[in-house]
């Protein structure tokens, strides 16, 4: 009997304890106050979150924690709340996204910054410039190679090739010439040939050659290239299911 009572002591404790956790997550949830803005995205902070600018000029730190990454590189309207428990170095608070909704682009329309030029000031704000915005988001339209996923195959290569091709995780200790493919996303352009791109299983970053394929930036793809110098990877073929 007194068993009994000990684990039904247990388990109402164990219940309190739930309740009371649930509701300051209910408590957190409701003083996160929903909005929706409109805006575009214009450069990036040195924690590499992209910067979102309202159409009426107002800087969010942009976190799609609870979504996918952000691939629009044209105004459009997202919805969430503003945690002003982050904040970045130059005082911006970071809207955390939990949907958007994409305007139909349109071709060959070439984004301007929202922000005057005078409010540039790079090296104070710690971050890069409001109104200069990476060369990877203007692209013309994307032709797959397949019907059933995304994919560009400047190699030319088929199966026999791609048989020769190992899965790396990183290019440390990677010989030149070395044919390899890896997973993860183009972060931001570096040169006019080279682009910076976010390995997926330790985050580490190395250098990609696209060698004419389009890779939206922030798309999560497998590249299979060849080693062209240490820490670069010029592609063959680029695919990605999403």
């Amino acid at each position: 009997m007194l068993k009994k009572v000990r684990s039904l002591l247990v388990c109402v404790a164990s219940i309190l304890a739930f309740t009371s956790v649930s509701q300051a997550i209910i408590a957190a949830d409701i003083n996160q106050e929903s909005i929706t803005l409109r805006g575009q995205i214009e450069g990036y902070y040195n924690n590499e979150l992209p910067r979102f600018v309202t159409e009426e000029g107002r800087t969010y730190a942009f976190s799609m924690k609870h979504s996918g990454a952000m691939l629009s590189y044209q105004p459009f309207v997202g919805e969430g709340y503003i945690d002003t428990n982050q904040l970045m170095t130059n005082g911006d608070p970071v809207f955390i996204v939990k949907k958007v909704v994409y305007d139909d682009p349109t071709p060959n329309v070439v984004a301007t910054s929202i922000l005057p030029k005078q409010k540039v000031n790079t090296a104070e704000q710690g971050m890069s410039s409001f109104n200069s915005r990476d060369p990877g988001y203007y692209h013309a339209p994307i032709v797959s190679a397949s019907a059933d996923q995304y994919q560009q195959n400047t190699g030319n290569l088929g199966n026999q090739e791609l048989s020769q091709y190992q899965y790396v995780e990183s290019l440390d200790n990677v010989e030149i010439g070395s044919k390899v493919y890896v997973l993860g996303s183009l972060v931001k352009t570096e040169t006019d040939t080279l682009m910076s791109f976010r390995l997926a299983d330790n985050r580490n970053k190395i250098l990609v050659n696209r060698n004419g394929a389009i890779i939206p930036i922030g798309q999560r793809v497998t590249i299979a290239g060849i080693v062209s110098a240490p820490g670069v990877l010029t592609v063959n073929l680029v695919y990605s299911m999403a």
